[in-house]
């Protein structure tokens, strides 16, 4: 018995302790790891503060934080070293206040936050500050679903949930650790009150006065310091030390009982009436009006006063304060409405209005008068005339006996609502009305039954909006019985289908609905013989008016009214009650299983489409229904308490991807059915199946569905004629919906009950390799089917009384033979590329080939719930394909300095701009484009979030676009800046809520862009005059692609009038070689082009279209000498068994010659009618390909290329298309037109060097050719390996490299420039820093370093390296053994550890003085400063290195015999006899040769 009187004792504490602490003002946080306080939730409107008191000794914690439930506003108060920061965000931009200094001194500090409209003011202890905030949209997040207040860190339960969270990285803020007392709220501006404490970990709490003696009356605040607790009696009617004396100056008529301000209800026929008699009636030249109201009304009498032609009124008007004075001379008026922000939104609001008149001259005077609401809503206004003094003879508070007869009253209601605090004062006169009419004083007198002491909700039929399809409200049930019932209700939209109402009944049978399909409404009504549908309206009623329906039913009968217009009817059958239960659904149904139980009659519910518009006046059975207040209950926060019809929404183009935007009710909706993407805004890449004629997906329904209308899209892409696309089934019937393919053309087979119809779409076939959306519409007998953009066919099921398709399985791509029964058309199967039998025939439908997208079946994406696992019972065998971004011409930024140039943007009036990027780096210049004078546009990354700066002329403006995380991710974004009418931008990232930046009321609004768009950056020397609102001092780094500037598409290192720096095609994994330099892909891992190939813990690099070797990419591939004296080829023959058709070639080579015309390499078909041809005509390379139809050219006239230097060729060919690049110049399109064949049939030989046929050799090819890949296949590596593939005709000469650890080829640098004359400059950049970066080696030194000129000043040392090693010479007279100055310089010698990278570029532009210096050891310069010193510098290395070597020697000669080892087989000659050319290389003799190397008739190369 004890022990469990100890329990219960125990558990008495626990209860009585959390108790105590839920209204605690006084606590200690003392962990550092899980400690908060959770509060609840502040509603701060545009007018409430929170505060609250501190003292801590940590310089960075978190002290409070609040949000809008993870979308995008929030208040975070922390400590940053010692400094005070608030970082508050509405939903537009983050904005920051920071105040104080050394706040952490474990002192308290004082804190409040106030609102006032867009003002945020900051106070800590007597320090203000202000920002505001520019936005449309003030309000803070929804109350609803707002998180409570976090005091000190976040609780544990968002551990696992951050992403709930507006902020997620808020969870790991290091928490408070210290004190906090006197947390109170002011909601909405009222009065403060201390908020209830829901959560905790970690507090500490001592005795706290205000909770165990609160000594504070009638309301007051009780707040706590260090001498002990005070009362704060401002938002009381008390004064003294606890609130416990009634202010003199508020009622000083009466000495009324010490009784707490009372809240009055007024319910429209009530008012309060004060007046004075006639011989006392005051006048007065200064009057003071002072009240406080809460309503949901619009529009209603607050106050009046005055007398004849002399008043004062205050009232509602549509959500606004008005004020009306006339003192005999005129009527002066005046409104405060905020923009979108409204007064009658159920909260507290305070009005304040003052009247004070100065003599002027005898005859005139001024009057001036200043309104207040909620403190910050301000106005003021004067008047000037005869009269000064106001004549009152009545006062009348929350209405009038007629309130339109009232002179100047603008409304002509009474009041709704919540009144407290109505105060009047004048120069005689100070009365507080409420207290007098609580305490039923003669003067004043209570009209009607007003509600004292309580302020009640008031059940107004004001309009609710529902904003989404899923919004709906759930309502009693609509009792009908033997006795009849009525209902009716007004709607408004613009939306062609949706669920209005549906209420079900006894039986299964049993219902009626409302709904909205194709634009016109429908009653459908059973009582349990068969339902009807009867049209409603004869006209469209989706025209965003106002419609009112009405319904009244008995037994068997009913009419309904519709805008004034009768339709009665009479419900089929013997029952003759409508009997209903359960609920009544308004807007809409629950969920996707209530759907499919929905009756088959109800076409616009079994299709998902619910009601998205405005209802209001719903009435049933007399009883008029709230429905904002079952909305509030319900948690409906897509049903909002507002109806007013927004701008198009259209207009600024939300839908991306070529989706098709329609304007619904205060919103847009895609239609992204015929594209690849799905979404809100098409913004998402869809799931895409691939299936291979056996394949398919099956979907089975976990409740036969039956329905009378369809809606059912899909896209498909195949090369074959004949496949089934869907087909339904059902275990119950033998109706059916088949979609297939037949020659090519698209055939839908519908059968329902005995008679079936098919259609037939196609103008031309569908097995093209394209994409293709079919669409079928039906409803009832009617079936509609379309294809593409062509204009659908439509046909009419000859049935006589059912329509009903039903449906258990789905199947797509592929299905066996189906039983007999399985041949009804049923929704909830259906069957894609499957056989089925007909009642007396088998007929087959071949399996599909190709790939399907988009599948929706009557607002289903089965695809889409396939592959998130959404929906149970689906069996896969297709393939889903990769749903990674489709990316065009992707490119990386692999430097900051990196940018390329590109023509100006087009952006005078409307335009769009597209892009993509992906980065690790927080900051950088993305985009930039000047104007004229003051003009520009620029994209740039600032701390991870994305800024829009620009200037049309009026002033530079900075817009942070919207986004929830910072985007340097390393995850692709997608971000598009729209500018669809002059004076509106947009600028989305993802698919998060777009900013929109509005030009209204500039006075230019033109953009003025001249000179070039920079891309990525700009250059060096720029930065410092970029206009100040831009804060890059750097370029982007990362991967750009989709480039989409109003209309044209560029590549970037294609198109780019100039591209400066380290930018690459591709994307590179930036965070892998950042994470792991050693075994991931980076910018220098493989070089002259390689491709580097990630795998799980290294990487390789794919050389194929270097024309190199090795594992950087650096070695050289085996050469060729071709027309040493005697003529020669090399020819490679498929084996007959790999002789493959290809769709898709590429081909890399490196070649050196001085002829004019030759063939390098010819790839030819068995039948020599497909082939590839790689030529030099006059001196320009070009290559000749033709797949069956038309020779295509494609190569470069500008540019020759016999010229006795080394060039690398890439081809690349898809289909018909293909391209063509020379070294690291221009990529050079070529597409063809018109019909053109895409296969290479039969591969079947290669000619390298020229062209044999029974007359010999033709077009002999004198050079060398080297590093020749052809789809993967190195043929001249084979040949030297004297694979039994390639035979060799005639005399050709191999140079098989010695690839030794200890001798490298040195390759030449060459500096390039590119087409008009714009320098290049620089593909690779070595920064020497220190640490090595850039330099392939350990030791530093082993890296040679090169001067590069160019047209923007190099601020930073930093060298930008382009190289390629040379294949050997040849024999023939391109060089004479030293005397061609040409061959001189083909041998260069390097540290055996330097590995450097040669990129040409533009190679009639390079200076011949990098490449001719004599090689004899001597070198040629200019002695500029840079080269003395340089020089200088040398020759004080060499003396200290002789200084150390001779102390060496000397103790070398002093050291003891037993101790030491000598290894006699080193010499450091070589690196004594080292030598620097200009050009970065080194020149001297060969280790183990005293002599410079001189060139011979054959010379072999080493890398």
């Amino acid at each position: 018995m004890k022990m469990h009187r100890f329990s219960a004792d125990i558990n008495l504490f626990g209860v009585c302790y959390i108790f105590y602490l839920s209204l605690v003002s006084s606590f200690d946080l003392n962990s550092p790891t899980d400690s908060f306080a959770k509060y609840q939730k502040w509603n701060p409107c545009q007018n409430g503060s929170i505060q609250l008191e501190f003292k801590t000794k940590d310089m960075s914690v978190l002290i409070l934080y609040m949000d809008d439930g993870g979308r995008s506003d929030y208040f975070e108060l922390k400590l940053l070293t010692g400094s005070l920061h608030l970082r508050f965000n509405l939903g537009s931009a983050p904005m920051r206040l920071n105040v104080g200094q050394r706040l952490n001194d474990n002192r308290w500090h004082r804190v409040t936050i106030k609102r006032n409209r867009k003002n945020i003011t900051l106070i800590v202890d007597s320090h203000t500050y202000t920002r505001t905030y520019h936005s449309t949209d003030l309000d803070f997040g929804n109350y609803a679903t707002n998180s409570p207040v976090f005091v000190g860190g976040i609780s544990n339960e968002y551990e696992d949930n951050t992403a709930s969270l507006t902020l997620p990285a808020i969870y790991l803020e290091p928490r408070f650790t210290g004190s906090i007392r006197n947390i109170l709220y002011s909601n909405c501006g009222g009065p403060l009150i201390r908020p209830e404490l829901l959560d905790y970990r970690g507090i500490v709490s001592e005795n706290d006065q205000c909770v165990v003696s609160d000594p504070c009356q009638h309301g007051g605040i009780c707040v706590t310091h260090d001498q002990g607790v005070s009362c704060n009696c401002s938002y009381t009617d008390f004064e003294g030390e606890f609130c416990d004396q009634r202010s003199a100056q508020r009622n000083p008529r009466r000495n009324l009982n010490q009784r707490a301000p009372s809240e009055v209800t007024f319910f429209g026929s009530q008012y309060f009436m004060y007046e004075w008699p006639s011989k006392s009636a005051p006048t007065s030249n200064t009057d003071e009006v002072s009240l406080y109201f809460r309503t949901r009304q619009p529009s209603g009498l607050l106050f009046y006063t005055g007398q004849g032609s002399d008043f004062l009124i205050v009232s509602l008007k549509n959500g606004g304060v008005s004020v009306t004075v006339n003192l005999g001379s005129g009527t002066y008026e005046s409104e405060i409405r905020p923009g979108v922000y409204r007064f009658d939104d159920n909260h507290w609001h305070h009005v304040l209005v003052k009247r004070k008149t100065r003599e002027l001259t005898r005859q005139n005077g001024l009057t001036g008068i200043d309104i207040v609401v909620d403190g910050g809503f301000k106005k003021s206004g004067t008047t000037v005339g005869d009269f000064t003094m106001l004549s009152s003879r009545l006062i009348y508070v929350g209405g009038s006996p007629n309130p339109s007869s009232l002179n100047g009253a603008r409304t002509q209601t009474n009041f709704k609502g919540c009144l407290k605090k109505v105060v009047y004062k004048s120069e005689r006169e100070n009365l507080d009305l409420t207290s007098l009419a609580i305490e039923q004083d003669a003067a004043l007198k209570v009209i009607g039954n007003v509600v004292f002491n309580k302020c009640h909700d008031i059940v107004e039929s004001q309009p609710v909006a529902f904003t989404t399809p899923e919004s709906y409200i759930i309502l009693p049930s609509w009792e009908v019985g033997s006795a009849g019932g009525s209902l009716s209700f007004a709607f408004m939209t613009n939306e062609p289908n949706g669920v209005v109402m549906y209420n079900s009944g006894t039986r299964n049978s049993d219902f009626f609905a409302f709904e909205i399909q194709d634009r016109f409404m429908y009653l459908i009504i059973d009582l349990g013989s068969g339902a009807m549908r009867i049209q409603v309206s004869m006209k469209p009623v989706s025209d965003a008016k106002l419609h009112e329906v009405s319904l009244e039913h008995i037994g068997r009968r009913g009419w309904i009214l519709f805008d004034g217009q009768r339709v009665n009817y009479t419900v089929r059958g013997e029952n003759s009650n409508l009997d209903m239960v359960g609920v009544l659904y308004v807007g809409g149904v629950n969920d996707y299983k209530e759907k499919y139980q929905l009756p088959k009659e109800m076409w616009a519910g079994m299709l998902g489409y619910g009601f998205v518009g405005c209802m209001q006046d719903v009435v049933i059975n007399g009883n008029k229904m709230d429905l904002l207040n079952a909305a509030r209950k319900q948690s409906k926060t897509d049903i909002v308490n507002f109806c007013r019809p927004s701008e198009p929404q259209c207009m600024t183009r939300p839908c991306i991807n070529n989706g098709l935007c329609s304007e619904g009710w205060n919103r847009y909706v895609c239609d992204c059915k015929a594209t690849r993407y799905v979404g809100d805004f098409c913004q998402t890449e869809a799931a895409t199946l691939a299936f291979d004629s056996a394949q398919f997906m099956k979907i089975t329904l976990d409740k036969e569905s039956r329905t009378e209308a369809e809606d059912i899209s899909l896209r498909f892409q195949t090369e074959h004629p004949n496949g089934l696309l869907f087909m339904t089934s059902s275990y119950s019937s033998f109706d059916s919906m088949v979609l297939y393919l037949e020659s090519g053309l698209v055939k839908l087979d519908i059968k329902v009950g005995s008679v079936s119809k098919i259609l037939t779409i196609g103008r031309k076939r569908l097995d093209d390799d394209r994409w293709h959306t079919v669409i079928i519409k039906r409803r009832g007998s009617q079936v509609e089917l379309s294809l593409d953009n062509d204009n659908p066919i439509g046909d009419y099921i000859p049935v006589h009384y059912t329509m009903v398709l039903y449906v258990k399985t789905l199947v797509l791509g592929y299905a066996d033979t189906l039983p007999r029964n399985s041949r009804e058309l049923n929704l909830r199967r259906m069957e894609v590329g499957r056989m089925v039998q007909d009642d007396n025939r088998l007929r087959q439908y071949s399996g599909f080939v190709g790939t399907m997208q988009q599948f929706v079946f009557n607002g289903n994406h089965f695809f889409e719930m396939a592959k998130s696992q959404d929906i149970q019972n689906i069996e896969t065998t297709a393939r889903f394909l990769s749903d990674e971004p489709v990316l065009r011409n992707p490119v990386t930024f692999k430097s900051k300095e990196a940018y390329a140039q590109l023509e100006k943007l087009s952006a005078y009036l409307e335009f769009s701009v597209y892009f993509k990027f992906k980065t690790t780096e927080p900051n950088g210049l993305i985009m930039y484009n000047g104007g004229h004078g003051q003009d520009f546009l620029a994209f740039e990354l600032q701390g991870g979030y994305l800024h829009y700066v620009y200037n049309t002329g009026g002033g530079a403006k900075r817009v942070v676009v919207n986004t929830i995380n910072r985007l340097n991710d390393n995850e692709w974004h997608d971000v598009r800046l729209l500018r669809p009418v002059i004076d509106k931008q947009t600028i989305r990232v993802d698919d998060q809520h777009p900013t929109v930046e509005s030009m209204q009321g500039s006075d230019t609004l033109h953009f003025n862009l001249e000179g070039m768009l920079y891309i990525g950056g700009v250059s060096k020397t720029m930065y410092n005059s970029l206009p100040k609102l831009i804060s890059s001092r750097h370029g982007f780094q990362g991967c750009l692609a989709s480039l989409d500037l109003n209309g044209p598409r560029p590549d970037i290192l294609n198109d780019s009038i100039k591209v400066f720096s380290s930018i690459a095609r591709g994307c590179q994994d930036l965070k892998a070689l950042i994470d792991r330099p050693s075994n991931n892909c980076h910018q220098y891992a493989c070089l002259n082009e390689g491709r580097c190939v990630q795998q799980w813990n290294s990487y390789t690099c794919d050389c194929d279209m270097t024309s190199y070797t090795g594992p950087m990419c650096t070695d050289e591939s085996v050469s060729y000498t071709f027309g040493l004296g005697s003529s020669g080829i090399l020819l490679y023959n498929y084996p007959e068994s790999k002789r493959t058709n290809t769709k898709y070639d590429q081909m890399a080579l490196g070649f050196r010659t001085t002829q004019r015309n030759a063939l390098l390499v010819r790839v030819e078909s068995t039948t020599n009618e497909d082939y590839i041809e790689v030529q030099l005509v006059d001196g320009n390379v070009f290559v000749v390909y033709n797949m069956g139809t038309d020779n295509h050219p494609i190569g470069q006239l500008l540019r020759k290329h016999n010229n006795g230097k080394y060039h690398v060729i890439r081809f690349i060919r898809s289909g018909a298309n293909a391209t063509l690049q020379i070294n690291e110049g221009p990529v050079v399109p070529k597409n063809p037109t018109g019909d053109q064949l895409s296969v290479f049939n039969e591969q079947a030989r290669i000619y390298i060097g020229g062209y044999k046929n029974n007359t010999g050799i033709h077009r002999q090819f004198v050079g060398t050719l080297q590093g020749l890949v052809f789809n993967g296949l190195p043929v001249l590596e084979m040949a030297s390996r004297n694979d039994s593939r390639v035979t060799v005709v005639g005399h050709v000469q191999p140079h098989i490299p010695v690839r030794k650890a200890d001798i490298q080829s040195t390759m030449g640098i060459r500096h390039t420039t590119p087409r008009q004359g714009i320098t290049d400059e620089i593909i690779h950049e070595v920064t020497y820093s220190g640490d090595g970066t850039g330099c392939p080696t350990d030791d530093e030194d082993d890296c040679t370093s090169v001067a590069s000129g160019s047209d923007d000043d190099i601020i930073t040392p930093v060298v930008k390296i382009s190289t390629t090693p040379k294949p050997p010479s040849t024999q023939s007279s391109m060089c004479d053994d030293g005397k061609d100055t040409s061959c001189q310089n083909s041998i260069y010698l390097i540290n055996e550890s330097t590995t450097i990278e040669r990129k040409v570029k533009d190679e009639d532009e390079i200076g011949s003085e990098d490449l001719t210096k004599p090689t004899g050891g001597q070198m040629e310069s200019e002695l500029t400063p840079h080269n003395i010193g340089l020089i200088i510098g040398i020759i004080a290395v060499v003396i200290i290195a002789l200084i150390i070597l001779i102390i060496a020697l000397y103790k070398f000669h002093r050291r003891d015999e037993g101790t030491y080892k000598v290894d006699e087989t080193q010499n450091f000659a070589y690196l004594e006899s080292k030598k620097q050319n200009g050009n970065g290389a080194l020149l001297g003799p060969v280790p183990g040769n005293g002599k410079m190397a001189k060139k011979k008739d054959v010379k072999e190369w080493y890398v």
